[in-house]
């Protein structure tokens, strides 16, 4: 059996231009990057082309939780939003943002680390 770390094992593509959902492991990112912001962080490394602006339909939004989201460990109802942000106007940086709440153990008990 396969160790997950504290992760379901999955992750949820949605493309919103066609709507089509896919399913993509987890697993391959968990036991080397820390936590939702950093898997985050290594996929809009791989995935986002160099040049895409804030608002281009190349860009990618991420939500992710970690490892210990929906356990009883304080402080675990945690997740990450990320992706190329126009906050920082001009220059297209990579950028991020924690919520906490419910949101991100219910994203886990429906079987996803992220969408």
């Amino acid at each position: 059996m396969e160790e997950t770390y504290g992760w379901v094992g999955k992750t949820l593509w949605v493309d919103l231009s066609s709507g089509n959902m896919s399913e993509e492991p987890t697993l391959k990112y968990g036991p080397t990057y820390i936590g939702g912001r950093g898997i985050a962080a290594r996929i809009a490394w791989e995935r986002i082309p160099v040049g895409t602006k804030p608002l281009d339909p190349e860009n990618l939004l991420f939500i992710f939780t970690g490892p210990l989201t929906g356990t009883t460990a304080p402080f675990s109802g945690r997740l990450t939003v990320a992706g190329l942000s126009p906050q920082v106007y001009p220059y297209e940086w990579y950028s991020y943002s924690g919520m906490g709440g419910h949101w991100g153990p219910e994203l886990k008990y429906a079987g996803y680390d992220g969408v």
